[in-house]
C-alpha cells in the first residue's frame, strides 16, 4: 500500500483507522452506542482522510489535517455527553489515533516513501531486536506493573537493533548524512515506538483487558500490532523535519 501510494494508501488507512477505531471503543467504553459512535466518527475521518491522500502519489498534509483530527475529537467529545459512558477516552482516542494516521504518517508519506519505509524497517527492527534479546538475556522487568513480559535488556536490544537497521539503511539512502545523526534518530523513533507499547499495555491493563481485540488469530487485535507504530509515527515526523535543518 505505501508502494502504490494515492488510492490504494487511502483505503489502506481508512481501514486502518476503523478498526483501530472499533477496538478502541470496544476497550474503553464496551457498550453498543459508543462502538456505534466511534464507526460513525471513524467512517467521517476515513472520508475525509481519502481526500487528503488523494488520488496519486502526492500527499497534501497542512495544518486542515491536524484541525480535522481536533475538531472530530471535539465532536466525540459531544456526543459523548449524551450516549457514552466515559467521554475521555473517546475523545482521547481520536487524538491518540489520528494524529499519527492522518497527520504523522501521511505527512512522512508526503516527504517521500523512503522516509515512511525507513520508519516502518526501524519499528519492526525494534520489535524483532527487543523479543530474541529479552528472551536470550532476560533479567530485570521494565515495567512489571504494565507489561510483565518486558525486560530492560528486551528494550535495549530492541534499540541497538533498530539503531542498526537505521544506519544500515539510512546510509543506502542518505549517503550524505552523518552516521550518528541518523544512529540518533534511529534510536529516538526506536524509543517512541517502545514506549507507544508500553502506553497500549497500561491502557488495556487499566480496562482489564488482555489483548485489544482479536482480529489477528493468536495476535490480539489491529492495536496490539500498531500500538509502536502509532508513537512512532508522532515522534517520526518532528525528528524529519529537525534533523535536516539542523545538519543544514
Amino acid at each position: 500500500a505505501l508502494w502504490a501510494g494515492g488510492w490504494v494508501l487511502g483505503v489502506f488507512l481508512s481501514v486502518l483507522w476503523l478498526l483501530a477505531v472499533w477496538e478502541w471503543t470496544r476497550l474503553t467504553g464496551g457498550d453498543r452506542p459508543m462502538i456505534a459512535a466511534g464507526l460513525i466518527v471513524g467512517t467521517g475521518v476515513a472520508a475525509v482522510g481519502l481526500e487528503i491522500v488523494g488520488t496519486t502519489s502526492a500527499v497534501i498534509v497542512d495544518l486542515r489535517a491536524l484541525l480535522l483530527v481536533l475538531a472530530v475529537a471535539l465532536v466525540v467529545w459531544v456526543v459523548s455527553l449524551r450516549w457514552l459512558r466515559d467521554l475521555r477516552w473517546a475523545a482521547l482516542g481520536t487524538v491518540y489515533l489520528g494524529l499519527p494516521v492522518w497527520v504523522g504518517f501521511a505527512g512522512l508519506v508526503y516527504m517521500g516513501t523512503i522516509p515512511a519505509a525507513w520508519l516502518l524497517a526501524i519499528v519492526w527492527a525494534t520489535d524483532v531486536g527487543a523479543f530474541f534479546v529479552g528472551r536470550a538475556v532476560g533479567g530485570p522487568k521494565l515495567a512489571p506493573r504494565v507489561s510483565p513480559g518486558k525486560t530492560w535488556s528486551g528494550a535495549l536490544g530492541g534499540l541497538a537493533v533498530a539503531a542498526l537497521v537505521g544506519v544500515g539503511a539510512g546510509m543506502l539512502v542518505w549517503a550524505t548524512t552523518p552516521v550518528w545523526a541518523v544512529a540518533v534518530a534511529a534510536a529516538v523513533v526506536s524509543a517512541a515506538a517502545q514506549l507507544g507499547d508500553l502506553l497500549e499495555s497500561w491502557v488495556k491493563r487499566r480496562f482489564g483487558a488482555k489483548d485489544s481485540g482479536g482480529l489477528i488469530p493468536g495476535h490480539g487485535g489491529v492495536l496490539d500490532r500498531v500500538d509502536g507504530l502509532l508513537a512512532a509515527v508522532t515522534v517520526s515526523l518532528p525528528v524529519a523535519w529537525v534533523v535536516p535543518a539542523m545538519l543544514g
